[in-house]
């Protein structure tokens, strides 16, 4: 019989079974027609049901027959035990749907190359840097002079690309009313090719399209942004639109897939870098990150030594233009490296920003996947030992070890199975969820969470890891079984250790989960209960453009107009928001010294901007309208003591660089400390300077900042916007953000581990008080003999509990100290993502013990009331 015969007789055993039925007939019919007697026939033909089993193993695939058998067994199996089973499925699922939820978003973030020809190939150039505060930091940002130099290092070995960041861009399509916000990436022109990718539409850009600064306005348009901007339109081609001082001509649509080189930003346009020329040949301006696309055959290291090599003569050239470095800063910039890191998977600061979250969720998840395999191994290991007698039964007529290991194993995956069925469903929710809470309202993150097959593997991997995880110890022990000992409903203590040792691997589990929760929720306090300053409460930014250059006159008319608006107290004018995400650093001279080689952060505010954010006024005055920059500036306490050691400043100057020319301003107030950047810097010297006849920022661009009395300042915000329009029509509001939401928005890391750990922190407890609770009162169901006893003989009642109790504590301290010292040991992972909070903080420590002892507390004391209702005269009659 053939192979595929065989198969298909597995799942049409009634066929088979008639079949061979009318078989059987069939020769007992053929011997009565010879002449003999039926049951002289029947004897010669032997018992039926062998000769059924005979024929039945020739015509089936026995081992795919056993393991159905199997399958069909474990169904009633969990039928059996619905409560016990639908727990540990449930409990199962939510662990395995956050483990699929984590991998679908490091695969979609970190693990999913790029759409583009050899992505294995692909590296960007880093090199450390030193930042103001002495702290080496990572850099990856170039300016072009130096990727000129780079590239002719590396001719025929590497092919260079200058690519930027993708970022919102106001492009004008059609009138001035139609001014869109689009993600804008500058990028070399020969990037496509080099990516080995075709255009959808048109044509894509060339290298001859990237040669003359601002010469040749063309644009291609990834697929995304052609579809949600144009709906597939093939006219397409051919259509301008304006961008800064440019027009620009689209001239392709580039191939499904790729939307650009980083994870999480869907870029809409792409243009030369040479459009860039405002900023193309100016040293000192980085604006871009260097991708190497290795050739066939090269190695990284090889490429890496021959730029490095290119990159020293550069810093060498550059050197001696610096000012304000100590001979051993300047000898450290000399000898810096540059490295070439994997980009295979794209790269963005997204990435360096949740790569180490990431894999503290990861661990998260695994451990609670641990401690829900381990709870799901406990009831596998009581329902095997419950069922001894049949296992027993099962060896004596023959049954071999690898048999009952199938058995066991066949129930744990089609348990895992459904649990994996079920977490699929959570994650199809919770990876979407956590994605909305990491995305800031004005920049939304895009992450293909898609299902594919690397999605259907590692699910896979996962029911095979819980399968072995908690299946693997009871079916080895179940095979091991003694049919005797069995049958005489013999048990020791071998069975009560092993699920012993399981609960304190839960607990140490769950203990450490608890610890990382603790230590997040605490960093998340500290970092967001620390002083900013200002008074953020009723402060809105409106973030507006404009498509040319307008004076100052007419932002101001702007600004008044909006302080008549009811509910709004003031207005006033600023470069961007305070810790809007933007910088302006420059090096100071005082009193005739040199430059220090710390920089100090700039802004430009208008008159009446430091009563709009409540900043306050220590000494001196406030800027007033005449006042531009670089003439009188206010500064702030930390510039007070590190540039002049706490001496009154009012008065006294200080000089600036800019563009090789020397600034002189003069300080005429000193405000508080404010933070500028980041929540999670200290405050550092900073400097407000007038806007005077500038611009607030950069041409075209931005904030009125804006003080409301309404408790909702956002009910305002249509309004807002209205007005800026009204006032002065080529004035468009692009963004509206309240302060407080500038702030959450630099804890949002933060407050994602806190919120998901202490999620699982809570699971995890529930897990570890289901998973005491069981094993505490298996073990006083396997003791009630003894306790009727003792109790029989006198002893109180408070002895029997206490041995309940003492049994609790050989689980419970080892797990709990293992789990405590795996959380101190982790200050190296966890610190970088923690602010202002160590690994031995004594308050997240003993706030972790009491929920440990209270947890225990709640699944002894249930032990211990069933132990003292043992009656002891109905043990004594069973004995």
């Amino acid at each position: 019989m053939s192979c595929w015969s065989r198969l298909a007789n597995v799942f049409r055993r009634d066929r088979l079974a008639r079949e061979i039925d009318e078989e059987l007939e069939a020769h007992l019919a053929d011997a009565i027609e010879q002449g003999r007697d039926p049951e002289e026939a029947r004897r010669a033909l032997g018992s039926r049901l062998s000769l059924r089993e005979r024929s039945q193993d020739v015509r089936l695939a026995t081992r795919l027959d056993a393991l159905r058998a199997d399958l069909v067994f474990a169904g009633r199996q969990l039928r059996k035990h619905r409560i016990t089973s639908a727990a540990a499925i449930l409990s199962l699922a939510l662990a395995m749907g956050a483990c699929l939820a984590v991998f679908r978003l490091s695969d979609a973030m970190l693990l999913r190359p790029l759409p583009v020809a050899n992505p294995g190939r692909l590296f960007v150039l880093t090199f450390p840097s030193m930042n103001q505060a002495g702290r080496i930091e990572t850099a990856e940002w170039f300016d072009y002079p130096q990727f000129r130099k780079l590239r002719a290092g590396v001719p025929g070995d590497a092919e260079l690309l200058a690519i930027s960041s993708p970022g919102l861009a106001e492009l004008t399509f059609g009138a001035d009313d139609q001014m869109e916000r689009l993600r804008l990436q500058f990028v070399s022109g020969w990037m496509f090719g080099s990516f080995g990718l075709k255009p959808a539409l048109g044509r894509l850009l060339t290298a001859s399209d990237d040669v003359t600064p601002g010469a040749n306005g063309v644009a291609v348009l990834s697929w995304n942004g052609w579809d949600r901007r144009f709906g597939r339109d093939p006219n397409v081609i051919g259509r301008r639109f304006r961008f800064r001082d440019g027009s620009y001509e689209i001239v392709g649509v580039a191939e499904k897939g790729f939307a650009g080189t980083e994870p999480g930003v869907i870029t809409d346009v792409f243009v030369p870098t040479m459009m860039n020329a405002k900023v193309i040949d100016q040293p000192g301006v980085a604006w871009f990150r260097i991708w190497a696309h290795l050739a066939s055959g090269t190695s990284p290291e090889f490429v890496r030594q021959k730029l490095k090599a290119a990159e020293r003569d550069d810093r060498r050239e550059r050197a001696k233009t610096r000012r304000g470095d100590s001979p051993a800063r300047r000898q450290w910039y000399l000898a810096s490296e540059l490295f070439l890191e994997p980009a295979g998977a794209g790269f963005s600061a997204l990435q360096r920003l949740y790569r180490r979250p990431l894999a503290v969720l990861a661990l998260v998840v695994v451990l609670v996947l641990l401690i829900a395999c381990v709870n799901v191994a406990n009831l596998m290991a009581g329902h095997a030992h419950a069922r001894a007698r049949e296992m027993a039964l099962r060896v004596s007529i023959g049954a071999g070890r690898s048999r009952l290991i199938q058995l066991v194993l066949t129930e744990s995956c089609l348990i895992a199975v459904l649990a994996c069925g079920l977490g699929s469903l959570f994650a199809q929710w919770a990876a979407p969820f956590i994605v909305a809470q990491i995305s800031p309202p004005a920049a939304p993150i895009a992450i293909a969470l898609t299902y594919d097959w690397r999605v259907s593997v590692f699910s896979a991997a996962l029911v095979l890891l819980a399968t072995l995880s908690f299946g693997g110890i009871p079916a080895w022990r179940v095979s091991g079984i003694h049919p005797a000992a069995a049958l005489r409903g013999e048990t020791g203590p071998r069975h009560r250790r092993f699920m012993n040792v399981l609960v304190g691997v839960q607990v140490a589990f769950c203990v450490l989960v608890l610890f990382a929760a603790g230590l997040f929720a605490a960093s998340v306090h500290r970092l967001t209960s620390q002083p900013v300053g200002f008074d953020p409460d009723g402060l809105v930014n409106l973030i507006t453009v404009t498509r040319q250059d307008a004076p100052l006159a007419q932002w101001e008319e702007i600004r008044r107009e909006l302080e008549t608006v009811p509910g709004v107290t003031s207005a006033a004018l600023a470069t961007w928001p305070l810790l809007f995400g933007n910088r302006w650093t420059k090096q100071v001279s005082v009193e005739g010294g040199p430059p220090l080689s710390e920089e100090a952060y700039f802004l430009a505010t208008s008159p009446g901007w430091l009563r709009t954010v409540r900043l306050p006024l220590l000494s001196g005055r406030e800027l007033r309208e005449g006042d531009p920059y670089p003439g009188p500036v206010l500064v702030n306490q930390e510039f007070v003591r590190q540039y002049f050691d706490g001496r009154d400043p009012v008065g006294r100057s200080f000089r600036t660089t800019t563009a090789g020319k020397t600034l002189t301003s003069t300080i005429v107030g000193v405000v508080g400390d404010a933070r500028y950047l980041d929540m999670r810097e200290s405050v550092r010297a900073t400097v407000y300077v007038g806007v005077g006849a500038q611009q607030p920022w950069f041409p075209g661009a931005g904030t009125f900042v804006v003080r409301a009395s309404a408790a909702d300042p956002m009910s305002l915000a249509a309004t807002l916007r209205q007005r800026v329009a009204q006032a002065r029509p080529g004035f468009r509001v692009t963004e509206v953000q309240t302060q407080n939401e500038l702030i959450a928005q630099h804890t949002i890391r933060e407050r994602l581990l806190a919120m998901v750990s202490l999620f699982f922190a809570i699971v995890a407890l529930m897990l570890s008080i289901v998973g005491l609770y069981g094993v505490l009162s298996y073990s006083v169901l396997q003791r009630r003999r003894e306790i009727g006893i003792r109790l029989a003989l006198g002893a109180a009642g408070g002895e029997v509990a206490w041995s309940v109790v003492a049994g609790a504590v050989t689980m419970l301290v080892p797990g709990a100290i293992a789990g405590i010292a795996a959380g101190i040991a982790c200050q190296r992972y966890l610190g970088p993502l923690l602010y202002e909070t160590k690994t031995v903080d004594p308050g997240v420590i003993g706030l972790t013990l009491a929920v440990t002892i209270t947890i225990a507390f709640a699944a002894v004391l249930p032990a211990i009331r069933r132990a003292l209702r043992v009656d002891p005269s109905a043990m004594l009659r069973a004995d």
